[in-house]
This record gives C-alpha cells, structure tokens and sequence, in this order.
C-alpha cells in the first residue's frame, strides 16, 4: 500500500512540474557567450547528458583557438579560411547535412566529431573574430551562415567556402521571404536557433510551456524570426491561447509566406532544413 501511495505521489508531482523559464536567456546585459554556455548545459540536460557542465563551450573555444595558433602575420583572409577549415578537418570536425538533435548542441558536437551550422557557425565566428574580422552569424531559411563583415558569406557545412547573395537567393527563394531577404548578420542568432531547438525539445518532451517560454526568448532576442514566430503561435494555440498564438503566426507568415505551419514544428529550421 505504501508503494502505491508513493507511485501516485510521484505522478501527483511530475504533473505539477513547474515549466522551465528561459526569459533569462533574452538579457542582453548578460554576456552572449555566458548565455550561450548556460544554454548548451541545459539542452544537453534535456538530451539526457549526465552532469551538464556550462564550461564546456569556453572550454571548446579555447581548444580550437589554440590550435589554430601560428600563422603569419600577413596572413590573407583567404589563408585564414583554409587554416581554419583545415584546422576543423584536423581535429576531426564533420559537417553534418542532416544533423540529430546532439549535432546541434555545440559542445555535444565538438565531443563527436560532427556538428550542423549552428556549432559550426558558432567556431568559425570565434576563430574569425579571434584573428581581428568582425564575423557575425546570420540566418537564412532553416539555415544559418556566416558573415565575415567584408560582405562575404561564409557557408561552414562546406569547408568556408565563400558564396554571395545570388546563390542563397536563389536557392531559398529569398525575394519571396521578407524577413531573410536582407540577410542581416546578427549576433543573436546562434543564441536564438538554440532556443528554438530547446522549445522542440521541450515540445516532444510534452511540456508546451517550457517550450513557449523558449520560443518567446527567440522571439525576444530576434524579433520576427519565423522559425520562433511559427512555433510560438502554434504552442500557444496548443495551450487554448487562439488570438494570442494567430497573431504570432501572422507574423512568421509575413516574414515568410513559402513557409507554412506544419512545416515549423516538424522541422523548424532546426532539423532537416537547417542543412542546405
């Protein structure tokens, strides 16, 4: 009988759980990388990574700026990106087309070896910024680049090559999608697709709140962000708020109307899109 009452005990409080807040995420006054880090932590809590430890992605940084010690003074950019690019194969770091959840975790991605463009996007901008160039991450739709402040873009699932306006044009169809049409850089926007990425989580883990309040973050931090706008109407709808979520929708649809409602959940620039 004892055991019984323990087991409802038990169901009575995993189902009053309190939902996790991520509004702290969305403080500009704390340091980018500190809230990145804190963040990493949690979502590989959320995979079931025993001991999640926020110094892992100092730690991680540190460990690619030292090895790409060395190298001229002189040293041209085009140098650098091949240093760079050959410092990542040397270490063992594979671009990841169709990433898992834990290829997007930036020190989870580092520990094997394989990353998508968000842990990737995150090393090239500190390698670049570590060396002088002012790089800064941008999104496209379901995918993210880097913007090396020279105009150029930098595609980091493909070695760092570099690719203009033209090609990502065309290949996302960016005339038709307002919000990436300018493809501005933006230095929240590793913190904002990892938020995301935690509001799925959250999400597949039937706890719709903890992952509104991540959406909301992304929302906050990367105003219009369709991916976020999308996922955050679509939860809150979940949640019985219809006008509240609608409105959101409205905005991810204008900031890209080739997009579409189902398509935000199931991949939600995370997954299978961010790999273009």
């Amino acid at each position: 009988m004892r055991r019984m009452g323990a087991i409802l005990l038990f169901i009575l409080f995993a189902g009053c759980a309190k939902p996790t807040d991520y509004s702290a995420y969305a403080d500009g006054n704390r340091p980018m990388l500190v809230r990145i880090a804190s963040l990493d932590a949690r979502l590989r809590g959320l995979l079931g990574e025993a001991h999640p430890d926020s110094t892992r992605v100092p730690r991680l940084l540190d460990s690619l700026e030292s090895a790409l010690e060395g190298g001229s003074p002189t040293e041209n950019d085009s140098t650098l990106m091949r240093r760079i690019s050959s410092t990542l194969a040397k270490v063992g770091m594979v671009p990841v087309l169709q990433p898992t959840d834990s290829d997007l975790v930036p020190s989870m991605a580092w520990e094997r070896r394989r990353g998508g463009c968000v842990p990737l996007g995150l090393m090239w901008c500190h390698a670049l910024r570590s060396r002088g160039i002012g790089a800064k991450p941008a999104f496209l739709p379901g995918h993210l680049v880097v913007a090396d402040g020279e105009g150029r873009l930098i595609e980091t699932l493909r070695g760092g090559i570099h690719r203009d306006i033209f090609f990502y044009d065309s290949a996302f169809r960016l005339s038709e999608r307002p919000y990436y049409r300018a493809l501005r850089p933006d230095s929240n926007a590793i913190l904002a697709a990892m938020l995301v990425q935690a509001g799925l989580i959250e999400w597949r883990s039937a706890s719709p709140a903890s992952a509104e309040s991540a959406f909301a973050a992304a929302v906050k931090i990367c105003p219009g962000l369709p991916e976020a706008e999308g996922n955050l109407g679509l939860v809150q709808q979940e949640l019985g708020r219809e006008s509240e979520g609608a409105e959101h929708l409205r905005t991810a649809l204008r900031g890209d109307p080739v997009a579409g409602e189902v398509k935000w959940r199931r991949v939600a620039g995370i997954r299978d899109n961010w790999s273009k």
